[in-house]
């Protein structure tokens, strides 16, 4: 009888060890808890790492909403040295993605006419930020230390609702499975 019971306590552990772990992301992802007015600002060049300058941009938790607001970064030393210092803007812009189960379940990008300058937050939906640089230095330059900033995306997850905010986790760069 004895020997019964712990296998099915074993069992149970096992099982429920395994069933806890389904969906759940990996930790290497961001999280944090945002409240009302709190943003996450993103600087970086993400997979474009020899773009004239960084992704910059703020994910703003605003009147239950994910508002996106473009920023500038300095062009970098290469570009710098044939241009001067210059600010260079980028462009964002977020898309909702609907209820999802992990952030590892945003596993593409939104279509085009998706995006938007904000979106309502909603407690379980994964979003899609999309930026690119707007400088427009892929106009007027034939040197591969000046260009634009090519697309590059981040995923958000708004994992769950607190009081005045969610816990979120978050990817930046982002690249859609293939």
């Amino acid at each position: 009888m004895k020997k019964l019971r712990f296998l099915a306590i074993a069992m149970a552990a096992a099982l429920s060890f395994s069933l806890a772990s389904c969906g759940d992301d990996p930790s290497e992802y961001d999280g944090l808890e945002m409240h009302e007015g709190d943003f996450i600002e993103i600087e970086g060049y993400g997979y474009d790492t020899t773009a004239a300058y960084p992704a910059h941009f703020k994910v703003t938790l605003q009147n239950d909403s994910l508002i996106i607001t473009n920023m500038s970064s300095l062009n970098n030393a290469a570009s710098q040295a044939l241009l001067g210092e210059r600010n260079c803007p980028t462009a964002a812009s977020i898309a909702d993605m609907g209820k999802v189960k992990s952030l590892s379940k945003i596993n593409h990008y939104a279509g085009a006419s998706d995006y938007k300058a904000g979106v309502p937050a909603v407690e379980g939906h994964g979003y899609v930020v999309l930026a690119v640089g707007n400088a427009h230095f892929n106009e007027g330059y034939n040197n591969p230390d000046i260009h634009d900033l090519s697309a590059q995306h981040m995923r958000i997850w708004l994992e769950e609702a607190i009081e005045d905010g969610y816990k979120v986790r978050y990817e930046f760069p982002f690249k859609e499975e293939e």
